[in-house]
C-alpha cells in the first residue's frame, strides 16, 4: 500500500529495508509488483540467510537489482556473537554465493566493531576470494541509538584505533576495482 502511493517513475530506485524485508509474508510479491508495475530498480538491505535457499533465490532473484548486506568477521564465532545467530555467518556466505550464481549483485557493507575491526582486511579478501567481487563497499560506524546503545562497550570502537584498517580495506578494494 505505502508503496502505491509513492510517484515512482521508471528506472528510480527503491530500496526495501528495516528490519529484515526477506521475512515480509509478501515478499516476494512486492518484489514481482516492483519490477512489474513500476519498473524500478529494487535494492535489499538483508542478512542475506533468505538466500542461502537456492529455491527462494532463484525466485526472487529476477526482481533483485542489488543487496546489501554486512559481514562482520569471517571467524564463525566472532561474527554469530555479534549477530546473536549461530550459523548466521555460514548461511550469510552461501546467501552472498547464491545471489552471485544468480546473477544479482552484492554490496558490502563493514562496520568497524570492538570484537572484529582488525579483520576487515582479512574480511574483504575472504569475500573477494570466496563469494566474489561486491558491487560497492561501504564501510560505516556504528549506529547506537536506543536499546543497541547498552552494548557500548562491547561493540565500540574508536575510530581513531579502527583507522589503519579500514585504510587498508580501501586499498585492497581499490586494488579490487570494487
Amino acid at each position: 500500500r505505502q508503496i502505491a502511493e509513492q510517484k515512482l517513475l521508471p528506472g528510480d530506485t527503491v530500496t526495501l529495508s528495516g528490519g529484515e524485508p526477506t521475512t515480509h509474508p509478501e515478499f516476494l510479491q512486492i518484489l514481482r509488483g516492483l519490477k512489474s508495475s513500476y519498473h524500478v530498480r529494487v535494492v535489499v538491505g538483508s542478512n542475506a540467510e533468505y538466500f542461502s535457499d537456492d529455491s527462494l533465490t532463484k525466485a526472487a532473484a529476477a526482481y533483485i537489482d542489488e543487496v546489501i548486506t554486512n559481514v562482520y568477521d569471517t571467524d564463525c564465532q566472532i561474527h554469530d556473537y555479534i549477530t546473536r545467530s549461530v550459523g548466521s555467518l555460514e548461511k550469510k556466505l552461501r546467501g552472498l554465493r547464491n545471489l552471485t550464481n544468480f546473477g544479482v549483485s552484492f554490496s558490502l557493507k563493514m562496520i568497524p566493531l570492538a570484537p572484529s575491526y582488525c579483520s576487515l582486511p582479512s574480511t574483504l579478501n575472504y569475500i573477494l576470494l570466496h563469494v566474489g567481487k561486491p558491487y560497492r563497499l561501504i564501510i560505516k560506524t556504528l549506529d547506537l541509538a536506543g536499546s543497541a546503545a547498552t552494548n557500548r562497550s562491547q561493540l565500540a570502537v574508536k575510530l581513531g584505533a579502527a583507522a589503519p584498517y579500514i585504510e587498508t580495506t580501501l586499498r585492497i578494494a581499490e586494488a579490487a576495482s570494487v
